[in-house]
């Protein structure tokens, strides 16, 4: 129950700086199982956040939870897969600072936690 493998930074692209080694986290951490919590450069806007994690063809069928504004009267909690939230224009809303959480194999404690979590494709900001 709650297994989290390696923590992963999701640092802001540009020109010529594309780490991708992100990726190669995320997929250990399916690999055995765990969960990954991608924390994310706070000046990546989370369209361009979720465009950097799409390059990775594998990944745009996984589960994908963000947690927005965690602690605060705003949080939210959204859950879909990758490329869910990328077909939905309006996730443009989300508030920063925000996080991205990958599941691995989920206890059943957990499925029943993510059923409270709103999915994307019931939203409409």
């Amino acid at each position: 129950m709650y297994k989290f493998g390696k923590v992963v930074s999701l640092p802001k692209w540009s020109r010529n700086y594309e780490p991708k080694s992100f990726i190669d986290k995320i997929k250990e951490n399916l690999s055995i199982g765990a969960h990954t919590l991608i924390l994310v450069d706070k000046d990546l806007e989370v369209e361009k956040a979720l465009k950097q994690l799409s390059f990775d063809k594998e990944l745009l069928n996984k589960q994908l939870i963000i947690a927005s504004m965690v602690g605060t009267s705003e949080e939210k909690f959204l859950k879909g897969k990758l490329n869910e939230f990328l077909k939905k224009s309006s996730i443009k809303k989300i508030k920063k600072p925000y996080c991205f959480v990958i599941p691995s194999q989920l206890h059943f404690t957990e499925e029943k936690a993510l059923e409270k979590i709103k999915d994307v494709s019931d939203i409409n900001f």
